[in-house]
Order: structure tokens, then sequence, then C-alpha cells
């Protein structure tokens, strides 16, 4: 089965720390329904996030309130639709 990003989301992808990566994950999986976190470089600390529409904010927010523990940079944003990774839209 093909790596599928959400429909109709908001894709970060960040480094974060790579010891923080399960910290984060946990907590938007406290926030249900507002982020999915997926690790692409475990190593590296290269993380996806997929963000329903309109939690970006919230999503900042959490960041923001962590930023000293995770020490996130981000690498790229999109909006997207369902496409296999790699695929063109």
């Amino acid at each position: 089965m093909p790596d599928v990003i959400p429909t109709h989301c908001t894709v970060w992808h960040l480094i974060i720390r790579p010891r923080e990566i399960h910290f984060l994950r946990f907590i938007l999986e406290a926030y249900e329904g507002v982020a999915t976190l997926t690790t692409l470089e475990p190593k590296l600390g290269l993380i996806r996030l997929n963000i329903a529409r309109g939690c970006e904010g919230e999503v900042e927010m959490i960041l923001k309130g962590e930023e000293g523990r995770l020490q996130y940079r981000f690498m790229q944003t999109a909006r997207v639709g369902s496409h296999p990774r790699g695929a063109s839209s």
C-alpha cells in the first residue's frame, strides 16, 4: 500500500531533536484530530506533520510552547490533496 497523505491538509516538514520525536507524537495524540506525525528520518529528526485544515494555528502554538525542548526548524510547507508520496499535483 503506498504512503498516502490525507486529503485537504497542510503538511509541514520539520527537523527536531531526534530524542523528542516520541514526546511530540504523544502531545499531538492528546489533541485528537489536529495532526499526525510521521517520522521520515529518525536519526536526523526529520518528521512530517499532517495538519487538519484550520488547525495550523493550534499546532504552531504547541510547537512554540515546546520550542526549547524540541529545537525545531521548518524544512517546507505545503497544502496538498491525496497523492502518493512523490506524485506531482
